[in-house]
């Protein structure tokens, strides 16, 4: 049997840290695991995550405009209607579909306007 690399950090594939293949991809194939260890496919599905993440909020805050620094948006949720919370999303293993249907139950808000939505009995 051939050894088997990580396509991406070039680490030996294995039973522990190879991306075994299922199903009609297993019988496809004349390999058992994909060609990428689950560190890397990890890494991978995070990015693309993130990089969605980002897409929502190139325009800045619904209520103001705000979009010089992306760290201070933030999702709320509309109506309550929350299933997940966006952060947690990105680092369990949820599928991009899932993550998409989630960010579009949201608006983008500042962290001003966020707090000044939840909290009305603040206001000066």
């Amino acid at each position: 049997m051939n050894i088997l690399y990580c396509r991406e950090c070039n680490i030996e594939l294995n039973t522990v840290n190879a991306v075994p293949l299922y199903g009609v991809q297993k019988e496809r194939y004349s390999t058992p695991f994909h060609q990428i260890c689950k560190s890397c496919l990890r890494e991978q599905r995070h990015t693309r995550k993130v990089n969605i993440v980002r897409e929502y909020k190139i325009e800045g805050c619904s209520t103001c405009g705000y979009k010089k620094n992306m760290a201070a948006l933030e999702f709320h949720h509309v109506n309550g209607n929350k299933d997940a919370n966006i952060s947690n999303m990105i680092w369990k293993q949820n599928s991009i579909k899932n993550l998409r249907r989630e960010l579009d139950k949201c608006i983008l808000l500042c962290s001003n306007c966020h707090r000044e939505l939840h909290n009305p009995q603040l206001n000066i």
